[in-house]
């Protein structure tokens, strides 16, 4: 396990302040804007940076103040730096000849971990020749042949094409299942930090402003900047809620007269809303009256603008719907999250 405790680091112009913990086998995603403090974070533990005040322990031990090369963690960059005068096995063995291990077990432990990230075959090939995914591949394998405590990720597949990416994250979250070790992965991709997240944390400011499992933060975020920057969402006054079906709302709503009745206390993805006729299990009888005011297509959905007594929403749903269109929109039970 991995702890940072009460983590500060001043810049100037810009404080990080962390106090967490990765746990054995977890995969935790740091999650937020540039310059919110993620990457910081990773070389922190990795100890290319020192913290101004607090601790950092592995397993119990002290680590805050031993060089990078002592505490026995992997790190993966951004550009990968891979050895351009080394071939791909020598790349991956790289840091056991800096252990001295010996020929036999390098040459055994470099074969396990080309197999591992489906690179057989790829031992004496020059990693210029290699595609930006089979180059990800072997810095992960190069991370994690000297078999490190923790395994740091900084946005990995930053450089990969998009079509690429699907397959990259199904590989890392089967390395990381396969071999059990604790995995910070630090992304501002949405997709990748909801797909492969054990634990999701949430950073701003150099502050944690979230936590939680992915499915926890996305349905029941706690503030409003949490539930915008992991995905669409329909925002709600307390004077907005009063012109809803109660039965929608997942709570009390506060009192529109404690003076913030003006910012938004609520929020609703739109693939929560569904248009009458094609209602989930479950869905209350009580349904809101609208009319399509755009049509966004999207391929296997379109994402509606539908006029309400209660505001423009937007609703994701199949293809059919036009402009003009008057619907009823329906939605399940509680599910319009009051914000903490």
């Amino acid at each position: 396990m991995i702890e940072l405790q009460d983590i500060r680091r001043d810049y100037g112009n810009f404080s990080l302040s962390a106090d967490l913990q990765i746990h054995e086998h977890e995969l935790l995603t740091l999650f937020g804007e540039s310059g919110s403090g993620k990457t910081t974070v990773l070389r922190l533990i990795a100890g290319f940076e020192t913290p101004d005040s607090g601790r950092i322990l592995v397993d119990g031990h002290d680590i805050t103040r031993l060089p990078p090369e002592r505490r026995e963690i992997g790190y993966v960059f951004q550009d990968y730096t891979l050895f351009p005068h080394l071939n791909v096995g020598q790349n991956i063995a790289y840091g056991l000849r800096v252990q001295k291990v010996p020929g036999t077990e390098r040459t055994k432990r470099v074969r396990e971990l080309l197999a591992l990230t489906e690179l057989d075959g790829f031992e004496d090939r020059s990693v210029s020749t290699l595609s930006g995914g089979e180059q990800q591949r072997v810095a992960l394998a190069r991370a994690l042949a000297p078999s490190p405590k923790a395994l740091l990720l900084d946005e990995p597949f930053s450089a990969i094409d998009t079509e690429r990416r699907g397959s990259l994250r199904r590989h890392l979250l089967h390395i990381q299942r396969a071999t059990g070790i604790p995995t910070v992965f630090v992304t501002h991709s949405r997709t990748e930090a909801l797909y492969l997240s054990d634990r999701l944390i949430i950073m701003k400011d150099g502050a944690v402003v979230e936590s939680g499992s992915p499915r926890d933060v996305y349905e029941r975020p706690d503030s409003l900047y949490a539930a915008r920057f992991t995905g669409s969402v329909n925002t709600f006054t307390c004077e907005q809620l009063l012109r809803l079906p109660q039965s929608w709302l997942d709570a009390t709503p506060p009192d529109k007269t404690d003076g913030a009745h003006e910012a938004p206390v609520a929020v609703l993805r739109p693939e929560k809303l569904s248009f009458s006729g094609a209602a989930p299990a479950g869905t209350p009888g009580g349904c809101l009256e609208g009319t399509i005011l755009h049509v966004g297509y999207f391929g296997s959905y379109c994402l509606y603008v539908v006029e309400t007594e209660a505001g423009e929403l937007d609703v994701q749903e199949e293809p059919g719907g036009t402009v003009g269109q008057a619907v009823q929109l329906c939605c399940p039970d509680g599910a319009i999250h009051l914000l903490a």
